[in-house]
């Protein structure tokens, strides 16, 4: 059965918060409750708890915010996009690259496959920043034109250049662009109507960043993840994909703040307590806790006050509310 979104909220509109705590024990409502205020402390756009479809506690700046900028949020996305071409056997985790670009048949590049693009081990040659591919008026024609940094399947590293690359896979084997492939699939049947998506020069929408959304849609793709791809009753997306975008990749082992996390398939995966996790620059986030039935957003626009506004707790209060 579907656990069907609740969002009668009344807001305190001198606060711009909102709780709706009863029947919680008193350690899951001080947790909760330091969520929002610190998503309020820290000028989060939107901050939103919910559990069993139903909100527990939100933060919102003003009362209508609108669509923000899911920076590498949007990689996850892109993942469902990639699972519903999996789910109609257009493509497979195996496939090599060079089947939907030639010109990757020769030389070691023939090895790259699609599950390695997803898991950031293609091996392909990656800048730390963004720079080079924001200059480029082609993010897929770079992505094609890179070198390889290591063999393909070796080595993890974080790669927005490769990512890119999906952008015009998805055009190839559905002969629609990338954000109108995951509008008419999976945007469409969640009623996810206000959002945009930055594209290039060329007209290549972005696949590292670059999906504007709203922290309320944010929660329904959350609710998507635990429901196993079902959607008020609809099945959406495969469980079998849900469960291996989920699959940790060994060589992606982290540590940060303390806290060890893995990569599935552009989604991060942190065990013991298990959650599933989006996250993109300056704290946006999406988190999954399947084991407590709970979906967490956290939104807030582009700034360059980074040390006050990535709220740098939030994933220490997520981890308790883990637990």
């Amino acid at each position: 059965m579907c656990r069907c979104m609740s969002y009668n909220m009344s807001f305190d509109y001198r606060s711009n918060e909102f709780y709706s705590l009863e029947h919680l024990d008193e350690n899951t409502k001080k947790i909760i409750v330091d969520i929002i205020g610190g998503a309020k402390s820290s000028q989060s756009d939107a901050a939103i708890v919910a559990q069993n479809g139903k909100i527990l506690g939100a933060y919102f700046s003003r009362p209508h915010v609108g669509s923000i900028e899911a920076m590498s949020v949007t990689k996850s996305i892109v993942s469902l996009g990639i699972g519903m071409l999996y789910d109609a056997q257009l493509i497979s985790l195996d496939d090599p690259i060079f089947r939907f670009y030639p010109e990757w048949r020769q030389g070691a590049k023939k090895f790259i496959t699609v599950q390695q693009l997803l898991s950031h081990t293609s091996g392909i040659q990656a800048d730390p920043t963004t720079q080079e591919i924001y200059a480029s008026p082609d993010f897929v024609q770079l992505a094609l034109a890179a070198e390889l940094s290591n063999h393909p399947g070796e080595v993890f590293f974080y790669n927005n250049k490769a990512i890119n690359l999906l952008a015009g896979i998805f055009k190839k084997i559905s002969g629609l662009s990338m954000d109108h492939f995951i509008e008419i699939t999976l945007f469409n049947p969640l009623g996810i109507t206000d959002f945009a998506w930055m594209k290039d020069s060329a007209g290549n929408p972005h696949g590292m960043a670059g999906l504007q959304i709203r922290a309320e849609d944010l929660l329904k793709i959350g609710e998507l993840i635990l429901n196993k791809g079902i959607w008020n009753d609809k099945r959406i997306i495969s469980k079998e994909w849900i469960s291996l975008s989920m699959n940790p990749e060994p060589l992606s082992n982290r540590l940060d703040n303390g806290i060890n996390y893995m990569c599935g398939l552009l989604w991060w995966v942190k065990m013991r307590p298990t959650m599933y996790f989006a996250e993109g620059y300056l704290g946006q986030y999406l988190v999954i806790i399947p084991e407590k039935n709970i979906v967490v957003v956290r939104q807030m626009h582009a700034s360059q006050n980074i040390r006050t506004n990535t709220f740098p707790n939030f994933f220490n209060l997520v981890t308790e509310l883990a637990a």
